[in-house]
């Protein structure tokens, strides 16, 4: 009998050790195919870091998208020649949009970062910007134009994820750079990082956020910063 439950105890033992085996080989598994997928995102994203998306911009017939962008860029106040300026096109088409008699997103990439960057600064120190202040008078005139950076899709929906839960939470900034998602509460606050779904699953079960170094720029600086309203765009 007591042979036996040695023997029981040393199978349970093994068991248990296999066991924490797998569950750290699984550990592992998830943390390389979260750092492939952060990677892929970075990828992604350089691809698409000068292209930027203007919605609510209305469009007349006589009017090419390119015409309709400069209008814009215009009105606030920063000249592009059509050399800056690579693609202009519609994000979606009519089909695609849910609100039909809302005019279409246009992607549109320019020559260069720092090019695009000026452009979503002039457009986050003007303010709103109506069609009407570019010119276009129709039933959609008084519609407020939107300029946005474009981002990856996996990482427009992650931060569109992060920015709901950081909202129940009680997060002031939302925020991304490098493909990871930024959070911070207040002013001066720690920076929380969001990389995956999982971070934000973590982050979701705690009752107060965790906190990360903060060596990240200030979400004041530069056009990454989002407060918790706005939508964004993805490429």
């Amino acid at each position: 009998m007591r042979a036996q439950i040695d023997s029981n105890a040393a199978r349970i033992s093994e068991l248990e050790e296999q066991n924490k085996l797998l569950r750290d080989g699984v550990k592992e598994l998830k943390r390389l195919q979260e750092s492939e997928l952060l990677e892929r995102r970075r990828a992604t994203a350089r691809l698409c870091e000068a292209d930027i998306i203007i919605s609510g911009a209305s469009c007349p017939a006589e009017s090419s998208l390119t015409v309709v962008f400069k209008k814009v860029t215009s009105a606030l106040g920063v000249n592009l020649s059509d050399e800056d300026i690579l693609s202009c096109r519609y994000l979606i088409t009519r089909s695609q949009a849910r609100k039909k008699d809302y005019p279409l997103p246009i992607i549109v990439k320019l020559c260069s970062r720092e090019l695009a960057l000026k452009v979503l600064s002039a457009s986050k120190s003007k303010g709103t910007l109506l069609s009407s202040d570019i010119g276009f008078t129709s039933t959609s005139s008084s519609s407020a134009i939107h300029i946005k950076e474009a981002l990856p899709s996996d990482l427009y929906r992650l931060l569109l994820a992060t920015k709901s839960v950081a909202k129940s939470l009680g997060y002031k900034y939302v925020w991304q750079r490098d493909g990871i998602v930024l959070l911070r509460k207040v002013d001066g606050a720690s920076i929380t990082r969001i990389r995956s779904a999982s971070d934000l699953e973590a982050l979701k079960a705690q009752t107060s956020p965790s906190s990360a170094d903060d060596n990240e720029s200030r979400p004041g600086s530069l056009l990454s910063t989002h407060r918790l309203d706005p939508s964004l765009g993805s490429c």
